[in-house]
């Protein structure tokens, strides 16, 4: 019975210390994790950062354009105009 005890004792040591030793690995698992989080969503605040930036730009760019677009009908007109009066003129002559 004794050694029965004895072995009884001996077995709850190793599970004591089997499982301290998982206590710990899992603890430095999961901080791990968290840094690994952590890593990705400042990553992902800085993408959303540029990501907005490129979205201005591209609004700005679509705005450029159609404010060329509007100058370019006007140069149109002008150079429609200037063609006609040309004509004319030569026309005169």
């Amino acid at each position: 019975m004794e050694k029965q005890e004895e072995l009884d004792k001996n077995v709850k040591k190793y599970l004591d210390i089997l499982n301290d030793d998982f206590k710990r690995h899992t603890s430095v698992l999961v901080e791990d994790f968290k840094n690994d989080v952590r890593t990705v969503s400042e990553q992902y605040v800085t993408l959303n950062s540029k990501i907005d930036l490129i979205l201005e730009d591209i609004d700005e760019i679509k705005s450029n354009t159609q404010d060329m677009k509007a100058k370019k009908e006007v140069v149109d007109v002008h150079e429609t105009r200037i063609v006609k009066l040309e004509k004319s003129s030569l026309a005169r002559v």
